[in-house]
């Protein structure tokens, strides 16, 4: 049976000798910059989603008073249906993104599992 010390040992070892080495620093610098700019993007986008929903909820909102108050025309009925459809378009864009960065965070979600 192999102790815990040991083997974290030898993979201490094995990332000093062949992972942080100067060669690589370069590498390992790049990575972590593209990670963290493709994160950035999903997060830029989702907020993004999170205001245009923001907006078009308000736009509805403003569409049902002017029908609470008795204005109801086939442009007020036509544009209520087209911001129920852009609101469903949105809250699917949101679920897509928020599924890449569940996808993207994998790894680091099951680290905390384990």
């Amino acid at each position: 049976m192999l102790r815990k010390d040991y083997i974290e040992k030898l993979v201490v070892d094995a990332t000093t000798q062949y992972i942080l080495i100067p060669n690589n620093f370069n590498e390992i610098a790049k990575r972590c910059i593209a990670i963290y700019k493709e994160e950035q993007q999903v997060e830029d986008k989702t907020n993004s989603f999170e205001q245009q929903f923001a907006a078009v909820k308000y736009k509805i909102d403003n569409v049902m008073k002017a029908i609470e108050a008795g204005i109801m025309t086939d442009t007020t009925k036509s544009r209520l249906t087209q911001l129920e459809n852009d609101k469903q378009n949105i809250v699917k864009e949101m679920k897509t993104s928020r599924s890449i960065i569940i996808c993207r965070n994998y790894p680091k979600n099951i680290s905390y599992i384990c």
